[in-house]
């Protein structure tokens, strides 16, 4: 049995990796090779789409993308889980390939990986950032307004009220949960505030650190 279990929605990007011309597969190579450090899933994604321009591009792509997390297991090496993904691939795809044509999609999946140096930083970021018991993983904020009503049938003057729901959506260790807040008119300006400090001590310190620490921006 295979050590690596490949989802079923990624077996056709893996195929059409196989089944790449030489010069489109050099040109998936080179375009990973060039992404930036924090390359995040959209970015990834729309990068080889518009660079690939074949029409199976968005399928590899996910499926390249799927083993990031490989990248940073322990003792990671690029030829052994190359094997191990073709291997789970022989066993869940319904298709017959011989051993020259398993081969080959060895070679190209361990040639992906020794061009995703970058990738391989990104998903390490990840890891950081996700070993916090609670990652923020979608906002939004909603304005609530509501009429305030006095007991004077004869006033024709209304009275309103405008707060804010902050929705923030948050994994946790097993979950993802949903917690919301009200806000006023001066809790969201005070939370605007700290957001522009913090942003302002963030270029100050990349500024600070820049000749000696390359810093990664993690993208969508």
């Amino acid at each position: 049995m295979a050590k690596i279990r490949i989802p079923k929605q990624y077996l056709e990007g893996i195929e059409q990796l196989r089944l790449l011309s030489s010069h489109d597969f050099d040109l998936l190579c080179s375009t990973i090779q060039k992404l930036p450090k924090g390359v995040g899933h959209k970015l990834f994604i729309d990068t080889i789409v518009k660079e690939l321009k074949v029409d199976e591009s968005e399928n590899i792509a996910e499926a390249i993308f799927s083993f990031g997390g490989l990248l940073v297991k322990d003792n990671f090496d690029s030829r052994d889980t190359a094997k191990d993904i073709v291997s789970s691939f022989s066993e869940t795809s319904e298709l017959e390939l011989n051993e020259h044509e398993l081969d080959d999609l060895e070679d190209r999946i361990a040639i992906v990986f020794l061009n995703s140096s970058n990738i391989k930083l990104t998903f390490e970021a990840y890891d950081l950032i996700s070993a916090s018991q609670n990652v923020i993983v979608k906002t939004k904020i909603k304005t609530d307004v509501r009429l305030l009503f006095d007991n004077n049938s004869s006033s024709t003057s209304r009275n309103g009220l405008i707060f804010f729901n902050l929705n923030l959506s948050v994994q946790g260790d097993n979950d993802i949960r949903d917690e919301s807040f009200t806000l006023d008119h001066d809790d969201l300006v005070k939370l605007k505030d700290q957001i522009e400090d913090i942003l302002i001590q963030e270029e100050s310190y990349k500024l600070k650190h820049k000749d000696v620490i390359n810093f990664i921006d993690i993208t969508e």
